[in-house]
């Protein structure tokens, strides 16, 4: 079996460490540009490319091409879309549809509501 790709689309130096504890379990890396919010941030195309064979997508914000399904769909081993930031909103609540959920969020909304994204498909 070859080795989990895990694409981290904006890597921060703070994640630095889980990164190298990703690479010490034997995961290969790549790693996009760190210019999340920048113009200079990589392409829809580029992610499309690097994502392409990962397992695991990882980074923080990504406000100029959120992670959508044509980037999660180049991908037919992705299991999980990551965040070390708060919030969804950037990444599709339309995940491809042999997928069984959209997405899970670790903290209650404070006033009860679900978001339609957190929501099971």
């Amino acid at each position: 079996m070859s080795s989990p790709k895990v694409f981290i689309f904006a890597p921060v130096e703070e994640a630095r460490e889980s990164h190298k504890r990703l690479e010490a379990e034997g995961c290969e890396l790549a790693l996009g540009k760190p210019a999340w919010d920048a113009p200079g941030a990589n392409s829809e195309p580029e992610l499309v490319r690097m994502a392409h064979g990962a397992h695991a997508l990882m980074g923080t914000s990504i406000r100029n091409v959120p992670i959508s399904r044509t980037i999660m769909e180049s991908s037919p081993e992705l299991r999980v879309v990551a965040k070390y930031t708060i919030g969804v909103d950037d990444v599709t609540s339309r995940p491809p549809p042999t997928w069984g959920s959209s997405c899970a969020t670790g903290r209650p909304n404070p006033t009860g509501a679900v978001s339609p994204r957190a929501r099971s498909r």
